[in-house]
């Protein structure tokens, strides 16, 4: 069996975006939060550009007061 420090932080990186994606939907706002958190956790600052960075952090915050 491998362990998890076989995987490459890109797939982490795309599960917890692909969870974030879909807790949004949900209306999760909770689980949304926490995965974009496991999402920026995983991906490297210099992958977003600014457009993104400010767009998530909006949303995050969004997420934080709804939560």
């Amino acid at each position: 069996m491998k362990e998890q420090s076989d995987i490459d932080s890109k797939v982490f990186s795309s599960l917890a975006h692909v969870y974030g994606l879909y807790y949004k939907r949900k209306d999760d706002h909770e689980n949304y939060y926490k995965s974009c958190l496991q999402y920026l956790a995983y991906t490297p600052s210099d992958e977003l550009t600014e457009k993104e960075k400010k767009e998530l952090s909006i949303k995050m915050g969004m997420s934080i007061l709804l939560g």
